[in-house]
């Protein structure tokens, strides 16, 4: 952590103030939760990777994209993607790997 000059500070889970990113997140994903499990919430395990991929599909405001088009430089397909055409969605999986780099990359480097 020298060379990088950052420091770990412990705290407890419910202490926004030193970890706010991370409370946002969570609070975020179980919103989604409520709208996914049954009513005893006995199934929430499962229907987390539902939960986390509408959480990675929508645009966040402060990287001014989705984080799937941060870290995959695509969007995937959803199951309604599949179903219902999109021209859009088959025009940026044909455009090169290198474009949207570029564009990533100046999109999170541009303040």
């Amino acid at each position: 952590m020298d060379l990088q000059n950052t420091r770990l500070n412990l705290s407890t889970a419910f202490k926004p103030s030193t970890d706010g990113q991370s409370e946002v997140t969570n609070k975020v994903l179980s919103e989604y939760l409520r709208h996914f499990v049954n009513q005893h919430q006995r199934d929430w395990d499962g229907q987390l990777s539902r939960a986390k991929f509408a959480y990675n599909s929508r645009n966040h405001e402060s990287i001014g994209m989705a984080p799937f088009m941060a870290d995959l430089g695509y969007e995937p397909r959803s199951m309604a993607d599949c179903v219902i055409p999109n021209p859009t969605l088959k025009q940026r999986q044909e455009s090169s790997f290198l474009e949207h780099q570029q564009t990533i990359t100046a999109k999170l480097t541009t303040p």
